[in-house]
């Protein structure tokens, strides 16, 4: 990119994704106007970790007036009514780019702003953020999903720098869908890990160990799934038909644990599922989780 056309960038929200997308974008010298943040707590947590020279507390119209491109971090449910506000700070939008870093919400949230002629999308970063920006990784070894204004992809590629190989371009459906995915790969794993701890916490030789005593096994299957493929990389008695091993599973849980059997089921009946099991074996471990 030009240095003499670099744009100038302003980020609503210091949360995880904007204070993230602030730091990527100081310490590639990208200029920004001001990043804004109305949490005086938050606030005060960047200021004294970075001390950038360009956070703020309120929004104001000069901030516009002079950003290129402004990048809305905030709430899902909180965009709709922080496009209509910035509507009635600005008249003149036409030349600037407007995008919200949601992955549920359309770019259609951002419709006042379109309205007005600015150039509006989602850009959804494929990746679960920090609170401490300086502990993420860099966005340009990240993947996004992008929808909105046709021609956008150029104008980001051009007046962002974004790496466009890593910028996958989809429609709200199809947005949509790659959210729920992330949801299924990160949040409902949290879940797991969870129910995990709930198993052991009452088995007093474990009773001090965390989930660092899994981190071995968590990097490992994680390494073989993307090494191999998810059907490869299966381990365990249900994908090795144990189907004994199956029963003292289910025995313990109703002796222990009944709350979480319903997961052990479901759960186990899609991974018999997609294992390489025979069509017999794959009937029979099914049978047996729900005996």
């Amino acid at each position: 990119m030009n240095p003499e056309h670099r744009p100038s960038i302003l980020i609503i929200g210091g949360g995880r994704a904007g204070a993230s997308f602030a730091h990527h974008l100081y310490i590639n010298d990208l200029p920004i106007i001001s990043l804004v943040e109305t949490s005086s707590s938050r606030l005060k947590y960047i200021r004294n970790k970075f001390n950038w020279p360009f956070l703020h507390k309120q929004l104001t119209p000069d901030m516009l007036d002079k950003s290129d491109i402004i990048i809305i971090a905030v709430r899902d449910d909180d965009i709709a009514e922080e496009a209509r506000k910035l509507a009635e700070l600005k008249k003149n939008w036409k030349n600037k780019i407007v995008i919200h870093l949601s992955g549920a919400s359309s770019s259609s949230v951002l419709q006042p702003l379109q309205k007005k002629e600015a150039m509006t999308a989602s850009l959804h970063p494929i990746y679960s953020f920090s609170s401490k920006p300086d502990e993420n990784l860099s966005l340009d070894q990240l993947w996004f999903t992008l929808e909105g204004a046709p021609g956008i992809s150029d104008a980001l590629a051009t007046r962002l720098g974004l790496d466009m190989s890593r910028v996958i371009e989809v429609d709200y459906m199809q947005k949509l869908a790659v959210h729920i995915a992330c949801v299924f790969y990160a949040n409902f794993f949290s879940v797991l890990a969870d129910m995990s701890q709930e198993i052991l916490q009452n088995i007093p030789p474990l009773s001090g160990h965390n989930i660092n005593t899994f981190k071995p096994l968590i990097l490992s299957t994680l390494d073989n799934m993307i090494q191999n493929g998810i059907k490869n990389a299966l381990t365990g008695p249900i994908s090795r038909g144990d189907k004994e091993t199956i029963l003292h599973h289910l025995h313990f849980l109703d002796e222990h644990h009944p709350n979480l059997r319903k997961a052990y089921q479901f759960l186990g009946k899609r991974l018999a599922e997609i294992s390489n099991l025979s069509q017999e074996d794959k009937k029979q471990i099914i049978e047996r989780l729900d005996s």
